[in-house]
């Protein structure tokens, strides 16, 4: 219910509060008049008929139905006495007969309804009194009193004599005489049209105050002049929630928020004993628990001696109303914000703007304008154009304002202002009119931008393109969408269209149809992407031939860098053309003939290296084998002699033994002589060198075996060979390189061989092929190794790892060499077995090694060499041959 209250500002909500309190005091004193009326009305009837003798055979009872009884007075006294009280009683007394005809009226009747004694009596009450719609309520009233069932009391609307409509209050009683007949009836009115007015006025005031209260959303309330509530309170109860028994007495304060409470209580005491105007604020509880934030006014209405009747209050509920000032500063806050920021804008912008209202007269200035004029915007506002302007300027820009003011129309003119220091410059103006809510136009606003710059240019401009339509090559000018704009004197020539026909065409009008693409992805597109570029490209003349023409394109852009069109310059190279395609085609040939002698040489320098590199291996091979054939006799010689010199060792020293257990004490010559020999150790040494002698003869045997084999390039004989021989013969030769050194721990070889069958192959050239792969693995590995410490190099040692298996159901074997060096880069590895590549320095190596061994593997035994490398990880060359080669 709260909920739906609304709030009154201040000033309508004080006087709501006057208006209740005055119509409080007003019902007051209509109730309290309308009481002492009534009773003062009652007192005066009930002593005059109090009074009224018994007369003849009459008796006439008075209000309470008790009988009036007569005097002791004289029957002539209490006559005369009645009639007096008749004559002068303020009330109209009115005495009818049996058919309700006049036959008494009083004074006071004729001055309440008009008609005198002699105009009254004899007439019926319905002729005189009685409107019609009244007529039938009479008809009941006579009946209840000629019945004699007892008086009446309405109050009816009766018509006066000038036609008037009174509102009258009757009290009617039968008359009864001795025999307890009705004779006739007496009435006693009163005209009761201002006290009903009165009354009226009352109901309706109270009605207001009823109304005031249910409609206003305030909580209205009242308390006894000490300030204690001791009625219900319905807006409050509504509103908190509390029963009339929470808030009697000052229980009200409990619904108050604790911390206004004290302060709350302390102002309502105060005014209660001043009898002063009650106002505070303070948050009161709602039925829903919300406190809402109160203004509250209550004033004591008064007595007519100056005391307190009561005090009536009122609640305003300004939470909303807070929070809508607090919004509405808000709004205006950010109006005024935002109005900054329009004239922070407004005064950023270059252009002149340029606000007027009626008659021209200026309301807002930017800066640019300020300061192109020299003015502040309290110099500008309100007049029509600064003093130093030009009159007939200023007469055009009237009606120019005038125009727009009329029309609402926007208006765009070129017109020239003076600046303060007198100079005149072009300005390009849009006025636009502004409408106030009603679509009224209120004001217009102008913006000037100076064209002076842009009218010198344009002039400039149709200078060059007068320049341009002249000049001796052809240029077109496009839109972004490839539109010609412009067209030369020459390009009419050159294409045959006139720049008639082709201005507002697309430009692919100068390409044959199977052109289309190559004009929107060759020259359109890359064009929007380079801004410029030159190409050549077919054209098509107007007559329907094709030719070649050099164009040059650019991005037009206008003077802000936007782009805007695109410009050509094409020139005829059809003769160019046909040139430069005979020149290439020569050079093509040319070329193609350079090449085969390359091809040639090259294939001459791969067989004459081949050549050399097989009788270089050949005398290799004649050479070694010389050398083996040499030492083999003298080692054969030694090896032979070692088994008797160590039989005749063995049988010399067990002699000597045989002699030291006959004779353990030799003579001091003897003595000396095997002390000055060390005997024992001889003993025990000569033994051990001599197996060391077999030993090394048998390594030399070895070696020469190995020689033996190796040497064997020259043989062109293909035969079964075993492969894992010719790898160890290959070692053999390179053990130098491999055993460790004084400087170098050696670098280990890792033999995984497999259990491989003979091989059909030629022996000596596979040798070469395992030679030269060994051989850069040890460069390879020893150039690495030359960077590393002794210790690094010993922690992780170089190796060699040489796996051999058999693949593909044993038709063919592979043999895998690869080794923990510093690998081949990719762009070395993809050239590796091309003729005269060499990673080595002059003198260092041919170039050759491995291509040839690449073609003795791949074309001699129909195998493959397959080289897998990656930087830091190690060199693989794997070799995979079959078994049985096909003739």
């Amino acid at each position: 219910m709260a909920e739906n209250f609304v709030t009154l500002d201040a000033k309508t909500y004080e006087s709501l509060q006057q208006q209740i309190v005055a119509l409080r005091q007003q019902v007051a004193d209509l109730q309290q008049a309308r009481l002492s009326e009534q009773a003062q009305i009652a007192r005066q009837q009930a002593a005059e008929l109090r009074q009224l003798p018994q007369k003849g055979d009459r008796k006439v009872q008075d209000q309470t139905g008790g009988i009036v009884k007569s005097d002791v007075r004289s029957p002539t006294d209490i006559s005369d006495r009645l009639s007096l009280l008749i004559e002068q009683s303020p009330l109209g007394v009115i005495e009818w007969n049996a058919h309700f005809e006049v036959t008494a009226w009083n004074p006071a009747a004729a001055a309440i309804f008009g008609y005198s004694p002699q105009e009254a009596i004899g007439r019926h009450a319905c002729e005189l009194l009685i409107p019609d719609r009244g007529k039938e309520q009479l008809c009941t009233v006579m009946t209840q009193l000629l019945s004699a069932s007892g008086g009446t009391h309405n109050i009816n609307d009766n018509v006066t004599k000038d036609g008037r409509l009174i509102t009258c209050e009757w009290h009617n009683r039968p008359l009864v005489n001795i025999n307890g007949e009705v004779i006739g009836v007496v009435s006693l009115a009163q005209d009761i049209s201002e006290r009903k007015r009165v009354q009226e006025a009352l109901r309706k005031s109270e009605e207001r105050y009823r109304s005031l209260i249910e409609a206003t959303a305030q909580i209205i309330w009242d308390t006894k002049a000490e300030g204690e509530f001791v009625t219900p309170q319905p807006g409050w109860i509504a509103f908190t929630g509390q029963t009339y028994d929470e808030l009697k007495g000052w229980g009200w304060l409990n619904a108050i928020h604790p911390e206004d409470r004290p302060h709350t209580a302390q102002v309502w005491s105060t005014a209660v004993e001043t009898r002063t105007l009650y106002q505070v604020e303070h948050r009161l509880r709602r039925y829903d628990g919300e406190y809402r934030y109160m203004s509250v006014r209550a004033v004591p209405v008064l007595e007519a001696d100056g005391s307190i009747r009561e005090w009536i209050g009122i609640h305003s509920d300004m939470s909303d109303a807070v929070a809508a000032a607090t919004q509405r500063k808000a709004a205006e806050q950010q109006i005024l914000e935002t109005k900054n920021l329009y004239q922070q804008i407004l005064d950023a912008i270059p252009d002149m703007v340029l606000c007027k209202g009626a008659q021209s007269r200026i309301i807002y200035a930017n800066k640019a304008f300020r300061d192109y004029y020299g003015m502040t915007l309290e110099q500008l506002q309100d007049i029509i154009d600064a003093p130093f302007a030009n009159p007939d300027y200023t007469q055009q820009y009237v009606k120019d304002d005038a125009y727009v003011f009329n029309t609402g129309e926007t208006l765009k003119v070129e017109e020239n202002v003076v600046r303060y220091d007198g100079e005149e410059r072009l300005f390009g103006t849009i006025k636009t009119p502004i409408f106030d809510s009603e679509n009224r136009i209120i004001q217009t606003v102008g913006v000037s931008r100076d064209i002076t710059i842009y009218k010198e240019a344009e002039a400039v401009l149709r200078q060059q393109a007068q320049i341009i339509y002249q000049v001796h090559e052809a240029v077109t000018t496009t839109d972004l969408n490839g539109y010609v704009t412009s067209w030369n004197k020459s390009a009419e020539h050159l294409y045959g269209y006139t720049s008639k026909e082709a201005i507002g065409k697309h430009i692919s009008f100068i390409y044959a149809p199977d052109k289309y693409d190559f004009l929107e992805n060759q020259i359109i597109k890359p064009l929007l992407e380079k801004g410029t570029f030159d190409i050549e490209a077919k054209n098509l003349h107007k007559s329907g031939k094709e030719f070649y023409a050099l164009l040059g394109l650019s991005l037009l852009r206008n003077s802000e860098g936007e782009e805007i069109g695109m410009i050509c310059s094409a020139m005829d190279i059809s003769d160019a053309v046909a040139a430069a395609t005979q020149r290439k085609e020569a050079e093509i040939l040319l070329k193609q003939q350079a090449e085969d002698l390359e091809n040639t040489l090259r294939d001459l320098q791969r067989t004459q290296a081949q050549l050399v590199q097989s009788e270089k291996m050949s005398s290799l091979g004649q050479l070694v084998a010389g050398v083996a054939h040499e030492i083999n006799n003298p080692v054969n010689f030694i090896y032979g002699n070692l088994i008797h010199a160590k039989e005749y060792t063995e049988s010399l020293i067990a002699a000597i033994h045989t002699y030291q257990q006959c004779y353990p004490n030799p003579i001091f010559e003897v003595q000396e002589a095997i002390e000055e020999l060390d005997l024992d150790f001889l003993i025990e040494d000569l033994p051990k060198l001599l197996n060391s002698m077999q030993v090394g003869a048998e390594r030399i045997r070895e070696i020469i075996a190995s020689l033996r084999n190796f040497s064997r390039l020259d043989e062109a004989e293909c035969k079964p060979a075993d492969i894992h021989q010719g790898i160890d013969s290959t070692l053999m030769i390179l053990q130098n390189r491999i055993k460790p050194k004084s400087d170098s721990p050696g670098i280990q070889v890792i033999k995984n061989y497999g259990n491989l069958p003979q091989v059909e192959c030629y022996p000596g050239q596979l040798n070469q092929v395992f030679m030269n792969i060994l051989v850069n693995a040890l460069d390879a590995i020893e150039e690495r190794d030359k960077d590393r410490m002794f210790s690094d190099i010993k922690k992780n040692p170089s190796f060699i790892r040489i796996t051999t298996e058999v693949v593909e159901s044993e038709q063919k074997v592979r043999i895998k060499i690869s080794d923990n060096g510093p690998g081949i880069p990719e762009k070395v590895k993809k050239c590796i077995f091309d003729p005269f590549f060499t990673t080595k320095g002059v003198g260092k190596g041919t170039g050759l090694g491995m291509t040839i061994s690449y073609e003795i593997v791949t074309e001699k035994h129909n195998g493959t060499l397959e080289c897998f490398s990656l930087p830091g990880e190690g060199t693989e060359f794997v070799i995979q041959l079959p078994v049985s080669l096909i003739k």
